[in-house]
């Protein structure tokens, strides 16, 4: 387990860096370089005489961006692997499932804070796992009953997760 650790984070090493410039620009920070001997962000000093009034301009377009892929909100669909009617049935009844869940677990919002770090690391991420140590109550047969597990969806950003290769697309 560890080798396979240090063998991604090798892989990602290359992209921090670039996410670290990414972050530091949109902050309004332009000057800050990558220092590979101290392996850390470092920002050019100045006089207080020299110092340059920025118009931070990466920030618009940075927002312009995040307006353009979140306006239309997601809408995930379940579409039938055939056209049996079985399988038709199947898909209607995920299809409402999915619009439960994405409801209840306020995808929209994790949308929105997903499309956020898109620009800074190019890519980011939902977990979606089932948590069978939630607990939720349900009406059954006019009793209300524990239901044991349920899904749920987080946000993890780039910087959380190692993946084999981080230049895959997908």
């Amino acid at each position: 387990v560890y080798s396979k650790y240090e063998q991604r984070r090798q892989l990602r090493r290359p992209y921090e860096i670039q996410w670290y410039l990414n972050a530091s620009a949109l902050r309004g920070f332009p000057d800050v370089r990558w220092n590979t001997q101290l392996n850390r962000l470092e920002v050019k000093r100045e006089p207080k005489h020299r110092q340059k009034h920025r118009i931070n301009l990466i920030k618009a377009k940075y927002t312009a961006r995040i307006a353009k892929f979140t306006r239309i909100p997601p809408g995930p669909q379940v579409v039938p692997a055939t056209t049996d009617r079985e399988d038709i049935f199947n898909a209607r009844a995920s299809q409402r499932a999915l619009e439960y869940i994405t409801r209840k677990v306020d995808l929209p919002q994790k949308w929105m804070r997903t499309m956020q770090w898109v620009p800074i690391t190019g890519k980011a991420f939902w977990a979606i796992r089932f948590d069978p140590q939630a607990v939720s109550q349900t009406q059954l047969d006019g009793q209300t009953q524990p239901i044991l597990g349920d899904v749920s969806v987080d946000f993890v950003s780039a910087f959380e997760l190692l993946v084999t290769d981080p230049g895959l697309e997908t």
